[in-house]
């Protein structure tokens, strides 16, 4: 009986400990949510909303590409006509994740501005995507079905 006992005191320890670790972990995040726009030269707008760990020292937070992000944790983007309807909707990073190879973002948070080159929208024939450098030449471009692209619309 005391074997059972000492057993079951070392897992409710273990068990308390894991909690514990969880919750000074959740405790030491700190997210930050961001909106951003851009407004091409023709009507054309790109709208996101990104979400980062702010708790991570670094100047310029910088992801690229397919996989698990080091501080971006969710960014989605919508794009507009000039009509003002939405034409194109994408989650570049879902829970810390992106599942697009072409993905880029840089993004200075003193600042709070996006900063350098960006890959951002859809990856897809059919989709369109806000790709350049900011301060620089930013083009959405559209994939058409053929694996084409065409530019839509600049801000230069």
């Amino acid at each position: 009986m005391r074997l059972v006992f000492n057993r079951l005191a070392s897992l409710l320890i273990s068990v308390c400990v894991v909690i514990a670790s969880q919750l000074i972990f959740i405790a030491a995040t700190e997210a930050v949510t961001q909106n951003f726009q851009w407004n091409g030269t023709t009507g054309y707008r790109v709208e996101g909303t990104l979400s980062y760990d702010k708790t991570i020292d670094n100047r310029v937070v910088s992801e690229k590409g397919a996989g698990l992000m080091k501080q971006l944790n969710s960014l989605q983007v919508k794009v507009y006509n000039p009509d003002d309807e939405v034409i194109g909707e994408y989650d570049n990073v879902v829970d810390g994740k992106s599942q697009n190879d072409y993905f880029e973002l840089n993004l200075d948070p003193e600042s709070n501005k996006i900063v350098g080159n960006i890959d951002l929208g859809g990856a897809e024939p059919g989709e369109l995507y806000l790709k350049g450098t900011v301060d620089g030449q930013l083009s959405l471009i559209e994939i058409k079905p053929s694996g084409k692209e065409h530019s839509v619309d600049r801000d230069f």
